[in-house]
């Protein structure tokens, strides 16, 4: 049945979303996307914006603001933040041992301020440019609301080809 269902959303998707990866909570599937890049590009950094969100398991907690991961003392290595929306930080953080970049589309926390026109569609060129992957966590705002796919969709953010595909059934773009 989760077979099916994740085909379902796929086919809903127009062919922008070629694969899905169904989980029980937000937190386990930041971990599966931090796993599934460091796995695919050998590569252990993922960098985050300061003041996200990623809830509080593993990796994903890692990825959050220090505010979430410090009460419940260190946390995994690798993990670097830039502030939200700044695109120069955003640049120098990329580095060739970044795996991820790991945003949330609009962050729920910090009083869902809309990412600066073109910001995410930069952060994923300049992350793919670099051999980077990026991972858009819209768990807050929902997938699908803002239409079509939510709001990396409409900010030109999209999935792309990279060393993902060999973890996923079908073609990337």
């Amino acid at each position: 049945m989760r077979g099916a269902l994740a085909e379902r959303l796929v086919a809903t998707t127009g062919g922008r979303l070629p694969g899905v990866v169904l989980g029980v909570s937000g937190s386990e599937v930041v971990d599966v996307a931090v796993k599934l890049a460091r796995g695919t590009t050998g590569r252990e950094e993922i960098v985050s914006a300061a003041g996200g969100y990623h809830v509080v398991t593993g990796y994903a907690m890692a990825a959050g603001d220090p505010q979430y991961r410090e009460p419940f003392g260190a946390g995994a290595a690798g993990f670097r933040q830039v502030p939200w929306n700044d695109l120069a930080a955003m640049d120098a953080a990329i580095g060739p041992g970044t795996a991820a970049v790991l945003l949330e589309a609009i962050p729920a926390t910090v009083g869902f301020p809309p990412p600066e026109p073109g910001y995410l569609a930069a952060v994923a060129a300049l992350a793919r440019e670099r051999g980077a992957l990026v991972v858009i966590a819209e768990v807050q705002p929902g997938l699908g609301r803002p239409p079509p796919l939510g709001f990396h969709d409409r900010a030109a953010a999209r999935p792309a080809a990279g060393p993902i595909d060999r973890w996923l059934p079908g073609s990337r773009r």
